[in-house]
């Protein structure tokens, strides 16, 4: 599917305007994934607001 498609996939489960496919296996990966990213962004955001 390509990550940009799965993203609004993902905004649309999440506004309720489609329903959820994926099983647990994969959202929990997807989770673990977006954590990750998170946890490598978060210093920059900071960073980027501190000016």
């Amino acid at each position: 599917m390509g990550f940009v498609p799965v993203l609004g996939h993902f905004e649309e489960v999440a506004a309720g305007r489609a329903v959820n496919e994926s099983d647990l296996d994969n959202a929990a990966r997807a989770l673990e994934v977006a954590e990750q990213l998170y946890a490598q962004l978060l210093p920059t955001w900071s960073k980027a607001t501190d000016r």
